[in-house]
C-alpha cells in the first residue's frame, strides 16, 4: 500500500499456496473446521507457513463452506419449485386431455348414467357381503 508520503509497510507478495499445503490443510479441515491454537501452530510450523496464514486459511475455508451450502440450498430450493411445476402442469394437462376427450363423447351418451345397486347381504360363517348388480 501506498501514500503520499511514501510506504506505509512493506507486504510480500501474494503466494498462492502449493498442492501439498492445500491437501494437508483440507484433510484438518475436514477433521475438524474450527482448529486449536496448539493444532495451528503445528500445521505452521510443518508446512513452513505462518501461524496468521493458517488460521486465515481456516477462516476464508469455512466461509467458501458456507457458501456452498448456502447454494445447495438454493439449488435444492429451485428443482423443488420445478419439480412442482412440473407435477401441476402434468395435472393440468391431464385435466385438459379427459375434457377434451369428454367434448368427444355425444351429448346424448353424457346424459345416461349407469346404476349400480349394492345388495347387501348376511352369509353364515361368512359375515356380511356388498354384492354390485
Amino acid at each position: 500500500i501506498r501514500h503520499e508520503h511514501g510506504p506505509s509497510h512493506s507486504r510480500k507478495k501474494r503466494q498462492p499456496y502449493s498442492k501439498t499445503h492445500i491437501s494437508s490443510l483440507e484433510r484438518e479441515y475436514k477433521a475438524n473446521n474450527f482448529i486449536t491454537r496448539q493444532k495451528r501452530e503445528n500445521i505452521a510450523r510443518d508446512l513452513k507457513l505462518s501461524d496468521r496464514q493458517v488460521k486465515i486459511w481456516f477462516q476464508n475455508r469455512r466461509v467458501k463452506h458456507k457458501k456452498i451450502k448456502q447454494r445447495r440450498i438454493k439449488d435444492n430450493q429451485q428443482h423443488h419449485q420445478t419439480t412442482e411445476l412440473q407435477r401441476r402442469d402434468s395435472h393440468t394437462q391431464k385435466q385438459e386431455m379427459y375434457q377434451r376427450h369428454s367434448a368427444m363423447i355425444p351429448t346424448e351418451m353424457k346424459n345416461e348414467h349407469i346404476r349400480i345397486d349394492h345388495i347387501h347381504s348376511h352369509v353364515p360363517g361368512l359375515g356380511s357381503a356388498s354384492i354390485l348388480m
